[in-house]
């Protein structure tokens, strides 16, 4: 009888297991799609500090912004700002720098650094952190970078561990740390292209790095002087999950974990009981049993009502994998270990075709370009241009290319690399060494319009939110709205002003609000120069409900 007993029990949890399989584990793709994209958020901001989500206009920061991939922030003279991402890395950004976010994939993080200095510390994992500059990748191996994308200077200085240092003929540098390796410096071009040490007196001058140290030395402080929480017993129950997915029972526990692999890794699933998970959960791994944080890889997950993940490891290699409560720089309470194979899936060097069956490319504002794409480009973009048409890569002599590692990349900003003119472009789906699908052509000016055309005058016009203007010559940067109950709106901006920018140089028209309540408003437009106004237009007012 007590034999009869035991089997029912056992088919009631393997039942039970292949139920909560199939219900839980194995539906609604699309949720986890955008679960699994790692969130960006902007947590500090000093000065003019500006955003923009895709296409749309740039929006004055603040903290507790939100970035998506596809989001640019742009800092102005006076300006700086953190951004935190989901997997506990952050980039800094200096004065009169400008970001776009490529990718947030948990398997890949990627940054355009298109101006400006970024400060990065990155948090240890499998997946790939980099930055890009021009043509030019740098990826961490390690934890804390500069990159710079001066127009006098351009390169990477290294702070703790080391970077790869990708150029534009795949060639590789790894830059250890206390080093830099600039590949441009016009103060002094006998140091371009070499490993050169970072001196004291480099680090006492620049304001930025000293600033970033200091930021670091609280991010260690914190880490170390943790509030007071007893460290838990770690735990030695080993869940082994086999290639069925299936999973016995487990012992009762705060935290309970099931993995099961699939094609793009390993899915994570855990039931939360009776514990506090405000500050979310850190899945740690290891190849030996109890992986702990901080000591062994993980994954930073900061919604407290996550309870699934899938973690893009596919190198065929067999891991201890639990998940822990987080309390601020060390784990409170932790799940039961589970044991399991990762997915082997070898990535080809070289795809013989792909994916994209067409891309559609377009120029909405001077020296940018935008497409969009049927079909994915696994290994990102190239975007090719030069002034003799047909532009490709590999490159024909006076062809010059982005590369944009990003399958989600759909912008770029281009350069008169040739001097002013004319240049043909097309952007082309990366195969490795090779272009496969390549856009339509398109001509864009470069280089020459603001430098013949400068703005003489801005008429402006309107009524009640609404307002329009002409103008006499060429603003390359857009446009800055001004409008405040004071007479005189300015930017940089007085208090009680307010502004909007319209950063596409033919933009023409832009709508108000009565941000001071009701009444009569002061209006003008201004040539944006990056941090501050040109040519003003005529002021207006207009009344505002």
């Amino acid at each position: 009888m007590k034999k009869l007993i035991y089997l029912i029990v056992l088919i009631a949890i393997v039942g039970g297991g292949y139920w909560y399989y199939q219900n839980y584990l194995a539906n609604d793709e699309i949720a986890q799609q955008q679960e699994n994209s790692l969130g960006a958020e902007i947590v500090w901001v000093e000065g003019g500090v500006e955003y923009k989500q895709g296409e749309s206009d740039w929006t004055r920061a603040s903290v507790d912004v939100e970035l998506a991939e596809g989001d640019s922030v742009e800092t102005l003279a006076d300006g700086r700002a953190i951004i935190n991402f989901d997997d506990g890395s952050a980039i800094r950004l200096d004065n009169k720098t400008r970001i776009v976010i490529s990718s947030l994939q948990p398997e890949h993080v990627s940054i355009q650094n298109e101006a400006g200095q970024v400060y990065a510390r990155v948090t240890k994992s499998v997946r790939i952190f980099d930055i890009q500059a021009g043509e030019t990748i740098y990826e961490s191996l390690g934890t804390a970078y500069k990159t710079i994308n001066k127009e006098e200077q351009k390169g990477v200085e290294v702070y703790e561990s080391k970077v790869k240092v990708i150029d534009r003929d795949k060639n590789e540098t790894i830059v250890e740390e206390g080093n830099k390796y600039l590949l441009e410096n016009k103060a002094d071009d006998k140091i371009e292209n070499k490993l050169v040490k970072i001196s004291e007196a480099d680090i006492a001058k620049d304001v930025f790095v000293i600033w970033n140290q200091e930021q670091d030395k609280k991010i260690i402080e914190e880490e170390v002087t943790d509030p007071e929480i007893e460290e838990p017993a770690p735990t030695t129950t080993v869940v082994v999950v086999d290639d069925d997915g299936e999973t016995p029972a487990v012992p009762e526990a705060n935290l309970t974990l099931i993995a099961v692999k699939t094609d793009s890794g390993i899915k994570f699933t855990w039931t939360v009981n009776g514990i506090n998970v405000d500050q979310g959960f850190k899945l740690v791994r290891s190849i030996e049993a109890n992986p702990v944080y901080p000591g062994n890889d993980y994954q930073y997950l900061t919604n407290k009502d996550q309870r699934s993940y899938t973690w893009g490891i596919k190198d065929g290699k067999t891991y201890y994998f639990r998940v822990c409560q987080y309390l601020g720089g060390k784990c409170g309470v932790y799940s039961n270990n589970v044991k399991i194979a990762a997915p082997l899936v070898e990535k080809p060097v070289e795809n013989p075709s792909g994916e994209v069956t067409s891309i559609t490319l377009s120029s909405p504002a001077a020296g940018k370009v935008v497409w969009k794409t049927a079909g994915t480009s696994d290994q990102g973009f190239k975007v090719v241009w030069s002034k003799t048409s047909g532009p490709t890569y590999p490159c024909r002599e006076g062809d010059k290319y982005n590369y944009l590692t990003s399958p989600t990349a759909n912008a770029s900003v281009l350069e008169a690399f040739d001097g002013a003119g004319d240049y043909y472009v097309r952007v082309c789906e990366y195969l490795g060494g090779k272009c496969g699908v390549y856009s339509n052509q398109i001509k864009v000016a470069l280089g020459s319009a603001a430098a013949e055309n400068p703005v003489k005058s801005i008429a402006l016009s309107g009524s009640g939110s609404s307002v329009s203007w002409t103008i006499d010559g060429y603003s390359k940067s857009g446009f800055k709205v001004v409008w405040s109950k004071a007479s005189g709106p300015t930017y940089p901006c007085r208090e009680g002003d307010k502004y909007n920018y319209l950063s596409d140089p033919a933009a023409r028209a832009s709508s108000l609000d009565s941000f001071d309540e009701a009444g009569t408003y002061y209006v003008r437009v201004c040539e944006y120069l990056g941090g501050k106004c040109g040519v003003y237009s005529n002021q207006i007012t207009v009344s505002l409900d």
